[in-house]
């Protein structure tokens, strides 16, 4: 081999040295790697228009999450971080298994949202189990002794919720221009959200009920 081969081979062997460098630098400073920080704010701005709580709710979990982990990117994310959070839920938070669901939960979508594939993957077998509580209903016999210590105010108010199914907040913002009285079937039109046209009917008003809920009936 001639000194131009040399001289070729050793060029060469400086460049991948160069290179090599380079691509080293590169992953200290992070080049080409998604923040969680930076992951949150776009999952964040992906659902802004949710329910203003719903929004609260995620930024509060997120935030929770990201003071708490010693990751810094979203690649670093996986089964050990995720098990180190649910452990700190659970031993310095006392948080119920309902309670680690939901959060964990939300930080997989947040996963997802940044490109993760099948993050639930990580933690389908860390998550507490959930016990559901089966709710009794109350005997015909109590409804009549609850009914019986009600003023007249309170009464129409519970009537409202047995006959109509509505749930509290429903209930709660009701108003009298959202109840239909006319017509074969009188019903309640549940507004859904302030931002959506889209509106539910809970239908089936009880005829007894003299008096609906006004605006300040809270």
């Amino acid at each position: 081999m001639g000194e131009t081969g040399f001289r070729s081979i050793r060029c060469s062997q400086n460049r991948a040295r160069q290179e090599g460098t380079r691509e080293i630098i590169a992953a200290e400073n992070g080049a080409g790697r998604v923040l969680i920080a930076d992951a949150i704010t776009n999952f964040l701005d992906v659902k802004k228009r949710k329910n203003a709580s719903t929004v609260e709710n995620y930024t509060f979990i997120l935030n929770e999450f990201l003071q708490q982990t010693s990751a810094k990117y979203i690649d670093q994310v996986d089964r050990k971080v995720l098990d180190a959070y649910i452990t700190w839920l659970e031993t310095e938070k006392n948080a119920a298994p309902k309670t680690v669901n939901n959060k964990v939960m939300v930080v997989v979508f947040m996963l997802k949202e940044a490109g993760v594939i099948a993050p639930y993957k990580f933690v389908k077998d860390l998550l507490p189990t959930v016990e559901e509580q089966i709710a009794e209903p109350y005997a015909e016999k109590e409804l009549k002794k609850l009914f019986a210590e009600m003023d007249e105010a309170e009464t129409c108010r519970y009537r409202f919720f047995l006959m109509t199914a509505c749930r509290e907040k429903e209930v709660a913002h009701a108003k009298w221009t959202d109840l239909v009285l006319k017509g074969n079937v009188p019903h309640f039109v549940v507004q859904a959200k302030k931002v959506q046209v889209q509106r539910r009917e809970r239908r089936g008003i009880y005829t007894e009920v003299s008096r609906a809920p006004r605006d300040s009936d809270h």
